[in-house]
Parts: structure tokens; sequence; C-alpha cells
């Protein structure tokens, strides 16, 4: 599991948001707060990209790699 943390000034209604290299949406989860806790469930081993929402705007982005 890896945690991903909001700054403490972040609005509480974040949404995480994985796309595979192709983009399909492979994964949507709810912050708990200012913390997401991604678990890797039954996902194939490749990039994936990232993205936060708030607000319905994209706020951060990144990769995650699986291995």
């Amino acid at each position: 599991d890896v945690l991903f943390e909001l700054p403490s000034n972040a609005p509480t209604d974040a949404v995480f948001i994985l796309h595979d290299q192709l983009g399909r949406q492979v994964l949507r989860g709810e912050f708990a707060g200012l913390q997401y806790r991604f678990a890797r469930g039954g996902l194939a081993d490749g990039i994936y990209f990232f993205r936060v929402e708030m607000k319905g705007v994209g706020a951060y982005s990144g990769k995650v790699v699986l291995k």
C-alpha cells in the first residue's frame, strides 16, 4: 500500500484517479480527509498515471510503477 497525503490547507473532497498507459481509467477512489491509501489490488505490473482532483479540478498528477 502507498499513502497519498494532501497539504493541510487542501479541500477534503479530493478524488484519486488512476489510468493505464492507454488512458483507460482503472481505479477511482475518494480521499478520507486528507489521505488516500492506494492498494494495488489486482492491477498488473506496469506504468500507471494518477491524478488527484479537488472540486473537479486536477491539482496533482504523477506516475506509479508497479512491479
